[in-house]
């Protein structure tokens, strides 16, 4: 199973859509404009933490922070449609 969080400024983690790019940025895009600009997006697949992270520096960092989270979204859904153990293989 493919999760995706949003680590807020206060170290809880805030669910994020992991089906629909348009719909995992409007997600980050939501804790921003709660006032949590100094987050981190990560994830885990197949219980196992990814590594590769994407973090968040303040309000005036979003657009590079949205380019960023996109590219992200892509590389790891990508990555876990091939992933032998969500496949079964």
């Amino acid at each position: 199973m493919l999760i995706f969080f949003y680590m807020r400024d206060d170290h809880l983690f805030a669910p994020l859509n992991t089906h629909d790019v348009e719909e995992f940025v409007r997600d980050i895009k939501k804790q921003f404009d709660d006032g949590y600009t100094a987050g981190m997006v990560c994830g885990s697949l197949g219980g196992r933490h990814i590594s590769d992270v994407v973090h968040s520096h303040g309000e005036a960092e979003w657009d590079k922070l949205e380019a960023e989270a996109r590219r992200w979204f892509v590389c790891q859904t990508s990555q876990a449609m091939f992933d032998p153990i969500l496949i079964g293989a």
